[in-house]
């Protein structure tokens, strides 16, 4: 833990750069929480403001102002400070007394603010806690660089998974664009998918889906960084799972916490030994093909087994869902998949055709 900081007197304040609870000072204290993510941090400060703002006056309460030093890229930053300056400016609700504040932070560098970010109004109340959204910022405005997009296939109607490399010398890679074209050049799928925080760079697979009614030719591919900063698009061609491997059919049945998937895969290649399986929503895909999905769950399975069975556990919540599953080789190749409701048994048709 970094040492207490030392802020103003007349604001009996006091912080700290840890996850160390601050106790209340009085009747009237809260305790803040303030969550960021700084990239990158090192060598620069942290400004922090809160203020409150009353519908009887546009001058603004000052109720925490202090400035501390950044050595790292994750921050969780706890205060305690007095509501007593605001609590009289607004009646107690259904709750008790309350304070609105709104939370700003500046990055700043060299006397130069980087990047600055708003929080509120978030309702603060005495002797309890309150805890900000977390908030990006980032020193830097230089767009993200899309090094390779070098595989893109079509596993089964409307579903597609690519990889791709690519990085952000500010640290804020955050969202990955894709459109999807037909041969006629028409636009027929596509989607945009926000990483789980900024980063640096990333190399790795994502799925994006499109119009099952039509056939994608090429796939277009862009970065966009957390200031809107945008890569140069890159360009793969969409091709078919390979037809020698797949998955014939699928039955899957759900528990409290998990999935359980039934495999029947084909392989004539005789390598398989993995399977992942895409949970997605329930969609109208005649109408419509903005999708989404739950969760994605890779297994290995022994290929020597019939009908193998995995356990997928639920990390997401839902009602209704399909399973789409796809066996892979050691080698990173990808099968073409087979689809089934959740929970649901889609092993029949199969059975009835290799028999």
């Amino acid at each position: 833990p970094l040492p207490l900081l030392l802020l103003s007197a007349a604001l009996a304040l006091s912080a700290c750069l840890d996850d160390t609870p601050v106790g209340p000072a009085n009747h009237s204290t809260v305790a803040l929480r303030v969550s960021m993510q700084v990239a990158p941090a090192t060598g620069r400060l942290m400004h922090i403001q809160v203020v409150s703002f009353t519908q009887r006056s546009e001058t603004p309460i000052y109720l925490f102002d202090d400035t501390v030093p950044l050595t790292r890229g994750e921050h969780s930053i706890r205060a305690a400070f007095d509501l007593t300056p605001c609590l009289s400016a607004f009646p107690p609700d259904s709750i008790g007394p309350y304070c609105p504040i709104n939370v700003e932070l500046d990055l700043i560098s060299d006397g130069t603010v980087l990047d600055s970010k708003f929080a509120g109004p978030l309702y603060a109340r005495p002797g309890r806690s309150v805890e900000t959204p977390q908030m990006l910022l980032v020193a830097g405005n230089t767009p993200p660089q899309l090094t390779a997009v070098d595989t893109a296939v079509l596993l089964e109607p409307g579903l597609i998974k690519f990889r791709l490399a690519g990085s952000d010398p500010d640290g804020d890679l955050l969202t990955v664009m894709d459109q999807l074209i037909d041969v006629s050049g028409l636009f027929v799928g596509g989607s945009a998918f926000d990483l789980p925080a900024a980063t640096a760079s990333f190399h790795g697979d994502l799925f994006t889906f499109a119009n099952p009614a039509q056939s994608p030719q090429i796939m277009l591919v862009t970065l966009m960084d957390s200031k809107a900063n945008i890569s140069a698009t890159d360009t793969v061609t969409v091709v078919a799972a390979m037809d020698i491997l797949g998955m014939g059919g699928i039955a899957t049945d759900t528990t409290a916490d998990s999935v359980s998937v039934t495999l029947q895969p084909f392989d004539q290649t005789g390598t398989a030994d993995s399977v992942e399986v895409v949970f997605r929503n329930v969609v109208d895909t005649v109408t419509t093909f903005t999708d989404s999905i739950y969760f994605v769950c890779g297994a290995k399975y022994d290929p020597k087994v019939t009908g193998p069975t995995i356990k997928c556990k639920r990390t997401v919540p839902f009602t209704r869902a399909i399973a789409i599953a796809f066996p892979i080789t050691p080698a990173g190749d990808w099968g073409m998949a087979t689809e089934c409701p959740v929970p649901g048994d889609c092993l029949v048709g199969f059975r009835r055709t290799r028999e």
